[in-house]
This record gives C-alpha cells, structure tokens and sequence, in this order.
C-alpha cells in the first residue's frame, strides 16, 4: 500500500468517525426535542381533560389557577421545543457535512487506490509486452529453421487482442 492510499484512508476512518459522532449528536438532540414534545403532549391533555371536564359541569375551584399553569408551563415549553428543533437543524447540518466529507474522503481513497493500481497494471503489461515479442519472435525463428513461410505460424493472436494492441497503437500514434 503507498503512502497515499494510506492516507487517504486515515483521512477517510477519521471522516467517517467525525459523521459517526455527528450522528449521535443529531439521535441526541432528536431524543431531547422528543422529549420537550412529550412533556407539551401530556401538559396538553391534562388541559384538555380540565376543559372536558368543565364542559360537563365539572368544575373545581382550583381549575382556573391549574389552567394558568399549564399555559405558562405549555409556552415555556414550547420555547424550549423552539431550542430543540433549532438543536436538530444544526445536528442535520453537521451529519450532512460529515457525510460529504466521507463521501469526498472516499472518492479521494478510490482515486489514490486505482492511480496505484493502473501503475502496476502498466508495468505489468510492459512485461507482458516483453515477453510476448519474445515469443513471437522464438515462434518466428523456429518457424524460419522449420523452413515454414511466415503467416504461416501454428499461433496468432486472438482477434481480441489484436484488435485491443491496433487501438492502442492507434491512439498512441494520435498523441504524437
């Protein structure tokens, strides 16, 4: 593995670390403001079980005061839900960030990886190369001892090949 490819993939466990404490932060404040809108949800329907209650004729003389309560109590809360969802917006704003930073962390590592992969390709097929005119030329050799004519050769390369080395050579000589 070269340098590159390993930094490119230290840079990529430490992005991918950064969206996972991202993450947790958003799961964290979406559990905070869940809970903010629990505590309205209850507040609520014991306001809403007072008013029922009132509008059957049950009344009680403290109904008044615990109906202001529950107001101040609802709007505080309410304030705080405001915090919360203000919390979780700038949560998502950072999972995102993080999830592009690993996005592009991963693109670079991809890049790195496939740059070190076609220079062992290249090489590769250099040696290739050097081997097949070898050979190609032994089968040359032996033929012309044999007293074979040329063309004549027991092998050719598959039309695959042949095809695959002519553009090559063709785009080679579109460079110059």
């Amino acid at each position: 593995m070269t340098t590159k490819i390993e930094s490119a993939a230290a840079i990529l466990a430490e992005m991918k670390q950064a969206a996972e404490v991202a993450s947790a932060a958003l799961v964290e404040a979406e559990a905070g403001r869940t809970q903010v809108e629990d505590r309205i949800a209850k507040l609520e329907a014991e306001r809403s079980a007072i008013l029922v209650s009132r509008k059957a004729g049950l009344t009680n003389t403290d109904d008044g005061s615990r109906l202001a309560l529950l107001a101040a109590d609802i709007e505080n809360l309410n304030e705080l839900k405001a915090e919360a969802d203000a919390a979780v917006a700038a949560a998502r704003v950072h999972v995102q960030a993080a999830t592009g930073h690993v996005n592009e962390a991963q693109r670079v590592l991809n890049r790195e990886t496939d740059s070190a992969m076609l220079a062992r390709l290249v090489e590769h097929a250099g040696k290739v190369d050097a081997i097949m005119l070898k050979t190609i030329r032994d089968i040359d050799e032996v033929c012309h001892r044999l007293g074979r004519s040329p063309g004549r050769e027991l092998w050719v390369p598959s039309v695959a090949l042949a095809e695959s080395i002519w553009r090559r050579n063709l785009t080679r000589e579109n460079r110059k």
